[in-house]
């Protein structure tokens, strides 16, 4: 289940100089200041329905002091909204994990070279786009992926869509705890009910799983409180119980209509069961239950993920520059961009060998241990 699986995107690298007739144009841009209007947070949901364009993970990642506001509006309905950051003379867009338009991009991209003289570039982190083309200097980055499940509409057709070999493992997974484990079950908890040592447990046995490994988790104090909250906000938790106590489980943050997958952890003693694997698909039927769209995985292109129906959309790094000379000017943004890149293609890179057992990954596993 921790197997991982590598793909090169054919969009690695771009760099475009290129124009985008201005019948594309969409219409009615403004600029809020140093502000978030009220009307920001239900609308921002509304239009991108996630947690990474959302002022709740926005503030409680200290990222909201003295954002600004861009909204575009067609006859009166809000179409855009981007929260962005002005930096000496760069602009950073806050909102990340969405899609992103080559003419919504075209559009900004203007507004914001037209009335803030001093900037330079424009950053987006994390976009999915079809940026090609737009009439300014361009870089465009692979950085990430999003593993994404589209839901269908019943818990029926959705079974019937996994691979026989799914479906069979699935079974056989159940049956096995269940036959060792009479307790054995699922419950499913909202938001309102969620407790904070439900979360805690899960993150302790992410720690326990880590070690295993002999790998730090991602888990520190801060960003376990970070979690709890998320959680009691908008979370939805599927968890294992044996004996009526924790034995893993799964936290999703529900958004609009779609759920992004906060964790999945379970007791490493019950490895033999793919309690991950068990907890997931209970969380995913539970989604459909609720008519979710989408179920975000996000990053890591594990086998359980595909298993699950799960398909990447790649995710890029986007920096536009005024010209080509103040691209020159800004060499060490360029750089950076280009480091977020080639870590990237490392990652990959090391999974196809771990996947593969190729030789630098035997090499490498040998020096290491």
């Amino acid at each position: 289940m921790e197997t991982a699986i590598s793909a090169r995107t054919e969009h690695s690298v771009q760099n475009l100089v290129v124009e985008v007739p201005d019948h594309q144009q969409l219409t009615t841009p403004s600029l809020y200041h140093g502000e978030i209007p009220q009307f920001v947070e239900s609308e921002i949901e509304r239009l991108y329905g996630n947690l990474y364009s959302s002022l709740p993970h926005l503030s409680m990642a200290g990222r909201l002091n003295g954002t600004s506001t861009y909204v575009v509006r067609e006859q009166g309905k809000l179409t855009v909204v981007f929260l962005y950051l002005e930096k000496g003379n760069k602009v950073e867009v806050l909102n990340e994990v969405i899609n992103v338009s080559r003419v919504e991009i075209n559009q900004f991209t203007r507004y914001i070279f037209n009335e803030l003289k001093n900037v330079d570039l424009i950053c987006f982190r994390s976009i999915h786009t079809d940026i090609h083309p737009v009439p300014f200097k361009v870089q465009r980055l692979n950085c990430l992926e999003d593993m994404v499940i589209r839901l269908p509409g019943s818990e029926d057709e959705y079974s019937a869509l996994l691979s026989p070999k799914t479906r069979s493992n699935l079974r056989r997974k159940f049956k096995s705890i269940k036959q060792d484990h009479p307790s054995f079950e699922l419950k499913f908890i909202e938001c309102e009910n969620i407790e904070e040592h439900h979360v805690l447990e899960l993150v302790e046995f992410n720690r326990a799983r880590m070690s295993e490994k002999k790998k730090k988790s991602n888990y520190a104090d801060a960003e376990s409180k970070r979690l709890i909250r998320l959680a009691k906000k908008s979370g939805v938790m599927t968890l294992g119980l044996i004996d009526g106590k924790i034995c893993g489980g799964i936290i999703n943050y529900r958004i609009g209509e779609n759920y992004f997958c906060l964790m999945v952890a379970h007791d490493p003693k019950y490895n033999e069961y793919s309690l991950g694997l068990l907890c997931n698909y209970r969380a995913i039927c539970e989604a459909i239950q609720w008519h979710a769209k989408e179920l975000h995985f996000l990053w890591g292109r594990y086998h359980y993920k595909y298993a699950l129906l799960a398909s990447p959309r790649e995710l890029d790094v986007v920096v536009i520059y005024r010209s080509k000379i103040l691209y020159l000017a800004n060499l060490d943004m360029a750089m950076k961009a280009y480091a977020i890149w080639l870590n990237r293609e490392f990652s990959l890179w090391k999974h196809h060998q771990k996947q593969n057992k190729g030789f630098f990954y035997r090499l490498a596993k040998s020096v290491l241990h």
